[in-house]
């Protein structure tokens, strides 16, 4: 950032001041790189957690089988691995979904799995 402080140079102090304030333009780029989660797709991306982790039994490469899994439940939205990484991060660590609805959540899969495997439908 140009310093306008002590100078008497019209042309610096006017640059100062673009830089300390944002154009309508950047704010709206900077808004729309932010997404609003609403709760059903935190929901949706626990469950897609619990089932590429088979309700936390198998964490190996968790990241891919969460996008897999996430990809097949809500096809509509386009993410990656890291996006959706740094969103369970942050259901966890922020209490997005309470301990409840994350139980809840990891319930219905596991009787899920469970239905699966006695009917012999259920995926390695």
């Amino acid at each position: 950032m140009i310093s306008a402080i002590g100078s008497n140079d019209p042309q610096k102090a006017r640059l100062a001041r673009q830089e300390d304030v944002a154009s309508p333009e950047d704010q709206d780029s900077r808004q729309t790189r932010k997404r609003k989660w609403p709760k059903k797709d935190n929901v949706d991306i626990m469950r897609a957690y619990f089932i590429g982790t088979k309700c936390e039994l198998s964490k190996q490469v968790f990241r891919k089988k969460t996008l897999i899994e996430w990809r097949r439940l809500r096809p509509d939205l386009n993410l990656t691995e890291s996006q959706l990484a740094n969103q369970l991060y942050a259901i966890r660590t922020h209490n997005l979904l309470t301990v409840l609805e994350i139980a809840m959540v990891k319930e219905e899969k596991r009787q899920t799995t469970n239905r699966d495997i006695q009917n012999g439908t259920g995926k390695n």
